[in-house]
């Protein structure tokens, strides 16, 4: 119901009944209606932020295309672990169509990666400031894990062998999860949203042109020279965050030309393509002499004896072309999918974890993946493993986003709103220094 201002409160003195001064009147009095016309359309929202909450206007929309293509990273992100810690990359005398197979999964822990930082660089690169909230609910629930994860690993433990396996060093970097890298991904991913206003600020103060060469000059060191050479110049894990971040940073400023783009599902065709190439000559040539697939799929993006990271441009490429395919995907927002992949994180944290990494993928596989990959039925066995692991990894993060986070969420905004004031009264402390001088 709109509010309306009474006639009386208006009137800025006696009236004179001159024609100039009711128009002023009327004037006045539309404004003033106009005024509080706003106030009963935003108010709730005012309301809200002077609560320090948040409005569903400030939320981003999640696109369900993208959100898709984010499940289905965490699902190759799993088939990878399978093969990986099953046992699995040393699986050479297994049929042709196995061994293939065997190379994808291999390949895909990496491809999965990607994508997860090429979706995250094109939602947070329009962002302005930090998000003091976001990092303590990130930090949060990677501590969570890292707490629920080894008091899981000290119980199996002591069920099974009979033994204590607590030790002082492992508790306190089950406290500091992030620092210690129980989780390599999420010490890095945490790295980069630390650092990803500033890194906002550099690439959008960028031309066009600047920002392509920039591109080109990461690309050239970090993907050429390591397929030519074999050798990877000055890389890490978070200057290769920082380029899939720039590269998605750029499709979301820039958009992508349609001939490059093609569509959706043209795109994503020549991105299953190219993967296959690469299988079939990492196949073909098993333990490879050419630098330009390096050794073998499991290797890839492995540390090298001088700590190197090494890059494959390949993989980059490809994951690229699945990410330009889904976001040209229209899709009605779902809100299922959406859900589902907000608990993509958490899903990683869990079956992934030092601690219970082992129960996974050798109690309850074991030597089953090996005797499995000499049959038909190898490639339908190891989906119906990923998602095994993916659904009961999703039903223990969502017990914990509904048992846990929710009664915190709240405390944690106004705390992340406290932060961010604290810090910039800091900031202006310094300015009124500096003009003071």
């Amino acid at each position: 119901m709109m509010i309306t201002c009474p006639p009386h409160e208006l009137k800025g003195g006696a009236f004179t009944g001159t024609l100039f001064k009711a128009e002023k009147k009327e004037e006045t009095k539309r404004h003033a209606n106009a005024v509080l016309f706003f106030l009963n359309q935003y108010g709730k929202m005012f309301e809200t932020g002077m609560r320090g909450g948040r409005t569903e206007m400030e939320k981003p929309a999640r696109q369900s295309n993208v959100e898709l293509l984010r499940i289905l990273a965490m699902l190759i992100i799993i088939g990878h672990h399978f093969a990986l810690h099953g046992g699995l990359s040393g699986c050479t005398d297994v049929p042709f169509y196995n061994r293939i197979w065997i190379q994808f999964l291999l390949l895909g822990g990496k491809l999965g990666v990607s994508i997860f930082i090429l979706i995250s660089g094109y939602f947070l690169i329009q962002s302005h400031g930090l998000k003091a909230a976001r990092l303590l609910k990130l930090w949060l629930q990677v501590f969570t894990w890292s707490i629920i994860c080894y008091g899981v690993y000290l119980a199996l433990m002591h069920r099974y062998t009979g033994e204590n396996q607590f030790l002082v060093s492992d508790f306190v970097k089950c406290f500091f999860p992030l620092i210690f890298q129980s989780w390599w991904f999420a010490s890095t991913y945490f790295a980069m949203v630390l650092f990803s206003p500033f890194l906002n600020r550099f690439l959008t103060s960028l031309s066009r042109r600047q920002y392509l060469r920039l591109l080109m000059l990461m690309t050239a060191c970090w993907g050429v020279v390591p397929m030519i050479f074999g050798k990877a110049f000055e890389a890490s894990h978070l200057l290769w965050f920082f380029y899939l971040y720039s590269i998605s940073g750029y499709i979301r400023l820039y958009g992508v030309k349609d001939k490059i783009s093609l569509i959706g599902g043209k795109c994503i065709l020549l991105a299953f393509l190219a993967e296959f190439l690469v299988l079939f000559l990492v196949d073909r040539t098993r333990i490879i002499r050419l630098n330009l697939l390096h050794y073998s799929a499991e290797y890839q993006f492995s540390t090298g004896e001088e700590g190197e990271q090494r890059f494959l441009l390949l993989i980059t490429f490809v994951s690229v072309l699945l990410f330009i395919g889904f976001l040209k995907c229209s899709m009605k927002p779902t809100r299922i999918i959406n859900s589902v992949s907000a608990a993509t994180f958490g899903i990683y944290l869990i079956h992934d974890s030092l601690y219970l990494r082992p129960a996974i993928w050798t109690l309850l596989i074991g030597t089953r993946g090996e005797a499995a990959a000499n049959g038909l039925l190898f490639i339908p066995y190891s989906i119906a493993v990923a998602a095994a692991v993916f659904l009961a990894c999703m039903a223990a993060e969502m017990i914990r986003k509904n048992i846990l986070e929710k009664h915190y969420l709240s405390a944690l905004e106004r705390a992340g709103l406290l932060i961010e004031q604290k810090l910039r009264k800091w900031e202006d402390s310094f300015d009124k220094e500096d003009s003071e001088v």
